[in-house]
């Protein structure tokens, strides 16, 4: 019999002919033992199940069953570890020593003389990340945070001093030197210092964690101020250099303006100016030429010459007004930069700006009762479902 490739009338055949369909399922029951027996022959794990025709793992089945079965049968055990559990996330989060965060924020912002070069002041975003990433990392350093330790004595503090103590009462090696002492301080700075970009705007702010709050917020402007402190030294000794530098350039450029503007004018008066007088000097020659009967083509000759002389003398005057032009620019370009450097103080151009000073929090930023709540709830869970687990395996043992 040909089955046609439409499952409709195949359907129609299989119904109007009884004898087929039979066929039909007999030649699908046989292909089904047939491959059953060829993935379970020699796995003697496998078993046929009286209930189907289908073969599975008993064991599979079996601990699939246990499993759901345990959970269900000490689900009073798991509740009760997981109340236990709450009740010691609760007990924790009011024993547990707490954390106070005090935080600042300043503004990044582009320095002016970034201008000269001829970028807007503004500065695009990705010039704007980078200066900002490049402040987070310079907060973060062992120079600004030096001088926060120092300002603030923290040498002699006793939550700062101490270095962790060693096994068996060893103490670390180069403890009594100031510079390990110092370095010291300045790794516990550094490790409850938070400095963060906010979004993508130019503010960045500067958390610092204490267990004493109004401590958090004395520290937290105290490496703000010597950020700021060290930002304006940086920029005065810079500006000194600088200066330095153009005193000895602004002289020279002035020098060279007077010779060039000199030069310039003694050429304007040796030549001869405007047209008139160069029709003046092409007439001389024809003129002497009449009285001491010159021939005309001398005369063109002489003419031609003078005009030549003429039009070099003026390209010659028109350079050196130029260079003198050029040098004038340049060195008034320097004499404007050198009263600027003359003139600088903080607050004419301030590249960091403090947006808000940190305050005492009168909340502790750790520890937090959800996040810790929910930390025990789980591991209570996890902990209850495993003793319910290995309590019924011990159970169907026995």
């Amino acid at each position: 019999m040909v089955l046609s490739g439409s499952k409709h009338y195949r359907a129609r055949s299989l119904r109007c002919r009884p004898a087929a369909c039979v066929d039909l399922v007999h030649r699908r029951n046989v292909r089904r033992r047939l491959l059953t027996h060829i993935f379970t022959a020699g796995r003697p794990e496998f078993a046929r199940d009286a209930q189907s025709s289908e073969h599975f793992p008993p064991a599979s089945r079996e601990a699939r069953f246990d499993i759901g079965a345990s959970l269900r049968g000490h689900a009073w055990l798991i509740a009760a570890i997981v109340a236990v559990s709450m009740i010691a996330g609760i007990a924790y989060s009011q024993m547990a020593p707490k954390w106070y965060s005090a935080s600042a924020l300043l503004l990044i912002r582009e320095p002016k003389s970034a201008n000269l070069t001829g970028g807007s002041g503004s500065g695009d975003g990705v010039a704007n990340t980078i200066l900002v990433e490049n402040q987070i990392e310079i907060m973060r350093s062992d120079r600004i945070l030096r001088r926060a330790a120092e300002t603030l004595a923290l040498r002699s503090d006793p939550e700062f001093a101490k270095p962790k103590a060693w096994p068996f009462g060893l103490a670390a090696v180069g403890e009594g030197t100031p510079e390990v002492s110092t370095q010291w301080v300045v790794d516990q700075l550094r490790e409850r210092l938070g400095v963060k970009r906010v979004g993508l705007s130019q503010l960045v702010e500067i958390s610092f964690r204490m267990r004493d709050p109004d401590k958090a917020a004395q520290f937290a402007n105290a490496i703000v101020e010597s950020f700021i402190t060290d930002q304006y030294e940086f920029k005065a000794q810079d500006n000194a250099r600088e200066l330095q530098a153009l005193g000895g350039r602004v002289e020279e450029l002035r020098m060279q303006s007077f010779a060039a503007e000199k030069a310039a004018q003694s050429s304007k008066d040796d030549g001869l100016p405007g047209d008139a007088a160069a029709a003046q000097a092409s007439a001389g020659p024809i003129e002497s030429g009449r009285g001491y009967a010159r021939s005309y083509e001398s005369v063109e000759k002489e003419r031609a010459g003078r005009a030549r002389e003429f039009a070099e003398s003026q390209a010659r005057i028109r350079e050196l007004d130029s260079v003198a032009r050029s040098t004038r620019a340049a060195y008034e370009k320097l004499l404007q930069r050198s009263i600027e450097l003359s003139g600088w103080t903080p607050a004419s151009e301030a590249s960091v700006q403090r947006v808000a000073p940190a305050t005492s929090p009168t909340r502790p930023s750790w520890p937090r009762l959800l996040p810790i709540l929910l930390t025990f709830v789980v591991l209570g869970g996890a902990a209850g479902c495993a003793i319910a687990l290995l309590l019924g395996r011990f159970q169907r043992a026995s």
